[in-house]
């Protein structure tokens, strides 16, 4: 899936419900994010709070199937894409993600991703080089990344990466004293 290759446009698409862009069993598909040959045009996906974005990982595709679904931002061409992962927003990818040198991966506390396999490596040299990022928002003071071997995604073998934007302590503690408020009102 690409969109508004046209010199100088802009596209945003906003998640705010389930999103599934690449859902068929066949090779190559992709979210491409102003990436691709042709790509001139500056895009975001915005995935909100509550919105999940499903990258070739959603469908009825048995195990084994050749499904795809890799995330590929402004990995090619001369666009500028972002991806915005707000807090409480998620996202999936099957295959694989690439970032390009115009392209940026931003995480707000508590927005995560997950990726199929261990790329940790490739994970950590994207912050190294300021690919992926936290949103500079209040409350959002970092990113943090694993690897979860028993983690499935769609029709994938077990194992996938995550990447979460880590809230300040504060709110991490205001969070907690929410809950406990919640959990004594039930009592």
């Amino acid at each position: 899936m690409a969109w508004s290759y046209k010199t100088g446009s802009k596209s945003v698409i906003d998640v705010y419900g389930t999103f599934n862009p690449c859902t068929a069993s066949s090779l190559g598909l992709g979210l491409n994010v102003a990436s691709g040959a042709t790509a001139v045009s500056n895009d975001t996906v915005n995935v909100r709070g509550g919105g999940v974005l499903n990258v070739g990982t959603a469908g009825t595709q048995g195990v084994g199937t050749n499904q795809s679904g890799s995330l590929n931002i402004a990995a090619s061409g001369s666009g500028t894409g972002t991806v915005n992962i707000y807090s409480g927003g998620l996202a999936h990818v099957r295959t694989g993600y690439s970032i390009g040198t115009n392209g940026k991966l931003y995480l707000e506390n508590t927005g995560k991703i997950w990726i199929v396999g261990d790329v940790t490596g490739t994970v950590a040299a994207d912050i190294l080089a300021g690919k992926i990022a936290p949103m500079a928002v209040p409350g959002t003071t970092g990113v943090a990344y694993g690897y979860d071997p028993t983690k499935v995604l769609g029709n994938a073998a077990a194992g996938a990466t995550w990447i979460e934007g880590v809230p300040e302590p504060a709110t991490v503690g205001l969070l907690g004293l929410g809950a406990l408020l919640l959990l004594r009102k039930r009592s």
